[in-house]
């Protein structure tokens, strides 16, 4: 038997792992004319004439995208101190306008891409107080100018080319780490503030002496510590749904660099980055929906990024999905999808050609280590269609969850055990919750979603897992018929209750999945609870439950000794909780005595 193993404990500082940009040599200029980000006019040519069937569908995409927005008014600025979802609009409308302009021509794009900047010009505040904001804004802002530049006249250059400084390049020159958690964040702000920044700085780098090269160096210095939330296989902290936001904008970062100055100054060399989009491809189960941990909101447009990493690294693989997407786009399926803001940038950065579709037969997995270690097993649809994806890392992180050593389960195209994704920021803004802080006793936990009620996790009497406990070792092991992942999840439970656990799940060829959670009590009796969020119809059978939906049905094994409870949690209490239709979490129980081991085995599947 062929076996792997995997065994990494990362209790180590990050620096050990961190890595340098190169350094902005002084001085620096673009020394050619707009347009240069992204793409200069020889490219935008090439693209209004390909005939490459993706590139048509996302030439046409970005028409109705534009088409879209001249019907309706330039959006206002909202009277509130989060602007985000105004200024990615903001983004997208610009980007639109100038990218249908340059494919077309046609003079109503330009003007109201002109219209458009000029009015968030205008603007005196971007969003300082969520600089977010302002990353996207100044992104979305550059590109019009750098896109348009000969269009514009000289007082609408210098509007929008002081705008730039006014409203994200010299404030952020007031941020720095120890005001702000972003500037040398390991999480997606980082490559979104200082992307954005970025693009900013080298859209007016010729035209103003000093403040841009500042910002790309300081841009330069910060990049390395969000690079290192990749390390070392690509796994990111946050989830998939935030990894779509912080990845992008390192893309976007990389590109508008190398386009700009013909150097990327290796931000993409970062250990493990380059390998970031097979963890987002394996994030995404056999049903279509995707490992949802952490704060993880669902996302129904295009991802241009997959797009950029498949050309980076010429396995057009990657972007098999994201061809599937766009193709549901282009016949009419805007129900299940919706155009992303930064579909132009998709369209420079699709490789040509036909999106090759990777083989997968019998059963296959994946892993991942790193702060955050995650596994998946997944088989075919002649071999029960199964897919288990299975996290470790820990509570105490940028958007986490109490969900360490959860998972979730799908078989014959249904999924059966779930994550609940993220709550609605604003319903936990209007509890008053601390809702950034995750410390043991925060009130961000009383918050269903992403305290330990809603997630597929080990209990023990009862209790919170400890946010502070690090789950970091991951052992896998897997032949053709079988595949195993272990992890030591001792650091999330109480020294008084326990001495050591380990969780494993197990899935052989067919399908079928084994979770095994093995307990060694310390010097009291307690309690083992193994949780199981599922929106199925439930039914007792002698050797355990059923679960039925959509016409199909799986079956959970338990042994004699296991206590079963069917707790209803389609709508928890407190006004920041949403509602969760047909969901029950099932409790499988039994206790273990006092300085003795005892173990917890769930079989599941089609017996």
């Amino acid at each position: 038997m062929m076996k792997r193993l995997i065994a990494i404990f990362l209790f180590v500082c990050a620096s050990a792992f961190h890595a340098d940009a190169q350094t902005l040599p002084e001085g620096v200029k673009v020394g050619k004319p707009h347009p240069y980000l992204f793409a200069d006019e020889a490219t935008f040519a090439s693209l209004a004439s390909s005939d490459d069937p993706y590139k048509v569908i996302l030439r046409n995409l970005v028409f109705e995208m534009a088409d879209k927005a001249l019907a309706v008014p330039d959006p206002d600025s909202p009277d509130n101190w989060i602007k985000l979802g105004y200024m990615r609009q903001v983004e997208g409308r610009i980007i639109s306008f100038a990218m249908a302009y340059r494919l077309s021509g046609k003079t109503e794009y330009r003007n109201a891409a002109i219209r458009q900047m000029l009015k968030v010009c205008a603007d005196p505040d971007w969003g300082l107080s969520h600089f977010l904001d302002v990353g996207e804004c100044c992104a979305g802002v550059a590109i019009g100018y750098d896109w348009l530049y000969d269009e514009l006249t000289p007082q609408q250059r210098e509007v929008i080319r002081t705008a730039i400084l006014d409203r994200a390049l010299i404030p952020s020159l007031e941020v720095n780490e120890t005001n702000s958690s972003w500037f040398k964040g390991d999480f997606n702000w980082n490559q979104v503030c200082h992307g954005g920044l970025t693009v900013g700085a080298l859209a007016i780098l010729d035209e103003v002496d000093d403040v841009p090269e500042t910002v790309i160096r300081r841009a330069l210095e910060c990049i390395p510590y969000a690079g290192h939330s990749y390390y070392p296989d690509g796994a990111y902290a946050e989830g998939p749904s935030y990894w779509e936001f912080g990845t992008s904008y390192h893309v976007i970062m990389i590109e508008a660099l190398r386009t700009a100055l013909g150097s990327s100054f290796g931000i993409e060399t970062f250990p493990g980055f380059l390998s970031t989009a097979d963890y987002k491809v394996q994030m995404r189960g056999n049903t279509g929906l995707e490992f949802n941990y952490s704060d993880y909101h669902i996302d129904r447009d295009n991802q241009p990024v997959l797009s950029w990493f498949a050309a980076e690294l010429s396995r057009p693989e990657l972007q098999e999905h994201e061809a599937y997407v766009l193709r549901t786009l282009a016949e009419g399926g805007k129900g299940r999808y919706v155009a992303s803001r930064l579909t132009p940038l998709e369209l420079i950065w699709w490789k040509s050609g036909k999106p090759a579709r990777k083989s997968a037969k019998g059963l296959q997995v994946w892993s991942a280590t790193g702060g955050v270690p995650v596994v998946t097993m997944r088989t075919d649809s002649r071999h029960g269609n199964a897919y288990l994806a299975f996290k470790g890392g820990t509570s105490n992180q940028s958007h986490g969850h109490q969900d360490v050593g959860g998972f979730i389960y799908e078989y014959d195209g249904v999924r059966w055990a779930f994550d609940q994704g993220t709550e609605n920021y604003d319903k936990m803004r209007a509890a008053s919750l601390d809702m950034w802080n995750y410390t043991q006793n925060s009130s961000r936990w009383t918050t269903f979603r992403a305290g330990p009620d809603a997630h597929n996790i080990l209990r023990i009497d009862g209790a919170h897992l400890i946010t502070e406990g690090k789950v970091t070792q991951l052992n896998v092991e897997s032949d053709r018929r079988n595949a195993s992942a272990e992890m030591d999840i001792t650091p999330l439970y109480s020294a008084d209750k326990i001495r050591k656990v380990t969780r494993r799940m197990s899935m052989s060829s067919d399908g079928n999945i084994i979770l095994e959670d093995t307990v060694q009590a310390a010097d009291n009796d307690i309690v083992i609870t193994s949780q199981w969020l599922t929106d199925a119809s439930v039914a007792h059978e002698s050797t355990g439950l059923s679960l039925s939906k959509e016409g199909k049905t799986i079956h959970i094994v338990l042994s004699p000794d296991v206590k079963v409870e069917i707790v209803d949690v389609s709508a928890p209490a407190g006004i920041q909780n949403s509602p969760n239709p047909g969901f029950k979490r099932l409790e499988f129980s039994r206790k273990v005595k006092a300085g003795s081991k005892g173990d917890l085995r769930i079989s599941a599947g089609s017996f």
